[in-house]
């Protein structure tokens, strides 16, 4: 733990992004992480496109979906039937977070 605040103190993180990577902290699995990044690659997903990427099934990417959603990292958006998910600002913040994290603890 004494590297992680190390690490968090050396990013010199703003209190957005604090707050934002400790919501994540509480939530999140490797396949939250996953699914967010494909996100930002791809700019959106479908519930059947977190299916495949998280290899679960639709209750389950359901709430997973729902987690994401309850910490404010994505947006759903209906079209008929269809969700369509997208990251918001936060999301972007949390990833970006992430990605400067695993810079100073992996290099």
């Amino acid at each position: 733990m004494y590297k992680l605040d190390r690490a968090l103190i050396r990013l010199s993180m703003n209190s957005d992004e604090v707050g934002a990577l400790e919501k994540l902290l509480e939530i999140m699995t490797r396949r939250h992480i996953e699914v967010l990044m494909e996100m930002r690659a791809r700019g959106s997903l479908m519930l059947k496109d977190v299916r495949e990427i998280a290899r679960l099934d639709y209750y389950r990417a359901r709430r997973l979906m729902e987690d994401l959603k309850s910490a404010g990292m994505v947006v759903e958006e209906r079209y008929g039937r269809t969700r369509v998910y997208r990251l918001t600002e936060r999301g972007v913040m949390v990833l970006d977070a992430l990605k400067r994290l695993a810079e100073v603890l992996w290099g």
